[in-house]
């Protein structure tokens, strides 16, 4: 999965680029993310008197912004997600899941 860290340098080298090249491409186009879901409405409901509606920001979760700062301080040449939680189902056909740590109350 590209969306969670791997447990191994490599699996995290690739979850590690995955995740700042979508953040890249969320600051290069973020023009056209823009035109993909703004209308005269929506612009104004998600405006609304709070911040402005051009504004773009990627919302990662503690966890996440936690390891990239790490990554950026720090020379390390390994990382450790040994505090990443999981919850299994209890069904050998299902691998344990990532329990979601980011803000579920974003618009």
């Amino acid at each position: 999965l590209l969306m969670a860290p791997g447990k191994t340098p490599t699996d995290n080298l690739c979850f590690i680029a995955f995740i700042v090249n979508t953040l890249k491409a969320v600051y290069r186009h973020n023009g056209l993310l823009k035109a993909s879901i703004m209308s005269a409405t929506n612009a104004h409901r998600l405006g609304g008197h709070e911040a402005p509606p051009a504004i773009i920001s990627s919302f990662l979760g503690t966890q996440l912004s936690r390891m990239l700062d790490h990554l950026e301080e720090s020379d390390d040449e390994q990382l450790d997600f040994s505090d990443k939680q999981g919850k299994s189902l209890g069904i050998p056909q299902i691998p344990e899941i990532m329990i979601d740590n980011t803000d579920r109350n974003r618009t």
